[in-house]
């Protein structure tokens, strides 16, 4: 079920409200879905907590602050969507509605994973002191938009207009994550141990306008 970050005390300021998965979006004219109240977020934080540990949730909050942080200008939810349908076992997979946009003229796909990895990722994954995550590795899909600036107002990203859909996929395994949050593994190693990638999504009417 979703549910709000503000409830838990976060200063999320670089979006002016917050709605309910961890989520902030711009203020919207039409009624606006009812936060939760605060024995739902308290019951449904218990539950995530209670079939995936402690620590997938303070990661997830803290997805969530470093993808606004990162230069959000349209809607961000972070989702923990349970274990991987790929590999269930292994690794609990999160989704991320970033809102981001980059410009096609100046970035790449190699550079839009690098931006995802220094300004959310690893700033992410450094806030966590221990890994109590089950399953115990990670699985990201972070959905962001592609559009040419040159063609917007001032040059610059513009959720109103026309974007292309795509999707950074990223694990890490359960081995790497220990490593890294026992500063076994540094911030460039964990890049080169672990395998992400950038793919077109589906048209969807809720991302290309």
């Amino acid at each position: 079920m979703p549910y709000c970050a503000a409830a838990l005390g976060l200063n999320l300021t670089l979006a002016p409200v917050a709605i309910p998965a961890f989520a902030q979006a711009p203020a919207r004219s039409d009624a606006a879905e009812p936060l939760p109240k605060a024995e739902e977020l308290a019951k449904t934080l218990a539950a995530t907590s209670e079939a995936h540990g402690t620590d997938s949730v303070a990661l997830q909050a803290a997805l969530l602050v470093h993808t606004i942080a990162a230069g959000a200008v349209d809607a961000t939810e972070v989702r923990v969507a349970g274990p991987s349908p790929t590999d269930s076992e292994h690794y609990l997979r999160y989704e991320l509605e970033t809102g981001l946009i980059f410009d096609s003229e100046s970035t790449t796909d190699e550079s839009r994973l690098a931006r995802i990895w220094s300004t959310i990722l690893i700033p992410s994954l450094g806030r966590l002191e221990t890994v109590e995550i089950r399953p115990p590795g990670l699985e990201f899909e972070f959905r962001y938009g592609l559009q040419s600036f040159d063609r917007n107002h001032d040059n610059r990203a513009d959720p109103q207009a026309p974007s292309e859909a795509l999707a950074a996929t990223v694990r890490i395994s359960g081995e790497t994550l220990s490593g890294f949050v026992g500063k076994a593994v540094g911030r460039v190693e964990i890049i080169e141990l672990c395998p992400s990638s950038e793919t077109a999504l589906p048209d969807r009417g809720d991302v290309v306008r």
